[in-house]
């Protein structure tokens, strides 16, 4: 497990690093018409749609994953200071 940790863990630095770049005129530019907070709201959905069925999967062969609500995540993430 622990290999998987670190490559979690080396994304969540690169993703902190490059959403402290985005500001309000890169929000605004478009790609193939399509402006980028857009962009940006369908990676979040795809996410979630990607992890309920990667939990469905999960469920399915016996191995739950539990509750995936992300408040349960950031309410964690709260008590652990981050």
């Amino acid at each position: 497990m622990a290999a998987p940790a670190a490559a979690w863990e080396a994304e969540r630095t690169a993703l902190d690093a490059w959403l402290a770049s985005v500001d309000d005129g890169w929000r605004a530019t478009t790609d193939e018409g399509v402006p980028m907070w857009q962009m940006l709201a369908h990676v979040v959905n795809h996410g979630t749609q990607d992890r309920s069925e990667a939990g469905a999967l999960l469920t399915a062969a016996g191995h739950s994953p539990g509750d995936p609500d992300l408040i349960f995540f950031a309410e964690a993430q709260a008590g652990a200071g981050g």
